[in-house]
């Protein structure tokens, strides 16, 4: 359950009571941990009964664990490689998770929330690299895109686009990117992952 409270904010979730529930508050970009901490004293607060007037249901913690923020200062979010560009939003297709033969129609498609524009951080070990173009980083997903890689084999993992990155990482280096969540057709109605780095700083070398 994620709820968008801030101070002061009735929890009214229906009209029973509700027991050992684990609540994630999310605050603004900019929030401290007083301010978070306030929004859980104002939950601990009220303490709904069958009598109360409403029935009104609150949540009422054991413990609060504050986490790190997901987000970091410039905005972006960390993501695993299947979250990045998500699925179908108005007219923004979905991302193609698995396509191995689009006549056949050996498709599938991302569920996930539709998320392309934004600026995000993935990772994973680098499956196929062109210089001057491109390379493809996996962290376990194991997309398919339906592309080949300069050997003729299928690529695995998303598109990361380096034709202005000056030296890109090498198949086999372990790498996170900070980028632009984008797509590229594949194939006619076909969309696939793409992530734009703003330049060379946005990749990161984690392990050789």
């Amino acid at each position: 359950v994620v709820a968008a409270l801030k101070a002061n904010d009735n929890a009214a979730l229906g009209a029973q009571h509700v027991y050992n529930l684990a609540l994630a508050l999310v605050a603004p970009l900019g929030s401290d941990d007083n301010r978070i901490r306030h929004v859980v004293t104002c939950l601990q607060y009220r303490r709904a009964t069958a009598g109360d007037v409403g029935c009104e249901v609150t949540v009422n913690p054991t413990s609060v664990a504050i986490s790190a923020s997901p987000f970091f200062g410039d905005g972006s979010v960390r993501t695993t490689n299947r979250n990045v560009g998500g699925g179908s939003l108005g007219m923004q297709p979905a991302m193609v998770d698995s396509f191995f033969d689009v006549f056949a129609g050996d498709l599938s498609y991302s569920q996930q929330t539709s998320n392309v524009g934004l600026l995000q951080v993935t990772w994973g070990r680098v499956t196929s690299s062109v210089p001057g173009s491109h390379f493809y980083i996996d962290d376990g997903s194991n997309l398919r895109d339906g592309t080949t890689g300069p050997d003729g084999s299928p690529n695995t993992g998303i598109r990361v686009k380096a034709d202005l990155i000056p030296s890109p990482p090498l198949a086999g280096q372990v790498v996170s990117v900070r980028g632009v969540a984008s797509a590229m057709t594949v194939a006619p109605g076909v969309c696939a992952r793409l992530l734009i780095p703003r330049n060379a700083a946005d990749i990161v070398q984690l392990a050789p």
